[in-house]
């Protein structure tokens, strides 16, 4: 066994402990390809992007966008999932963050902030992460627009 199967599992073994000490359980969706570890975790799968609501601990991530690639056993055909994960761990943080009184208002920020990602996928990620890399970070520039809509049509 190479060192760094060894390596692999002590890993694994160390977050396993961490996950009981916690109270943190593993979730299994969508036949078992998407894997959440937290206290809980709810799946809704009847709108695209699908949502999660869960409790992980991060308290720096509210929500989440990601995509992950499914394929069907029979024809072999590989599809892209998106999905929006909501943190609710994170909510009292991302509130006091950015001056939001009203979870309602959070979690329309959250949405709309996700689906622009949603939206902005593919080709048009390559142009957000050149911003990062110097220095710009996209919350900064996508959430006091979509928090000006919020309270304006609200």
């Amino acid at each position: 066994m190479s060192v760094l199967t060894e390596i692999k599992k002590l890993i694994q073994k160390l977050e396993d402990e961490i996950c009981r000490l916690y109270g943190v359980k593993t979730f299994r969706f969508d036949g078992g390809v998407l894997i959440v570890r937290a206290k809980f975790a709810w799946l809704f799968d009847d709108t695209i992007p699908w949502r999660m609501y869960t409790w992980y601990l991060n308290p720096k991530e509210p929500a989440r966008y990601i995509e992950y690639e499914i394929e069907d056993l029979e024809t072999g055909v590989k599809e892209r999932r998106p999905i929006i994960i909501h943190n609710i761990f994170a909510w009292k943080n991302a509130m006091e963050k950015q001056g939001i009184k009203d979870v309602v208002e959070l979690i329309i920020l959250n949405e709309l902030h996700e689906l622009t990602h949603w939206a902005t996928s593919g080709e048009k990620d390559s142009y957000w992460e050149s911003l990062e890399d110097r220095g710009i970070h996209h919350s900064r520039l996508w959430n006091p627009f979509l928090l000006k809509l919020i309270r304006e049509f609200r």
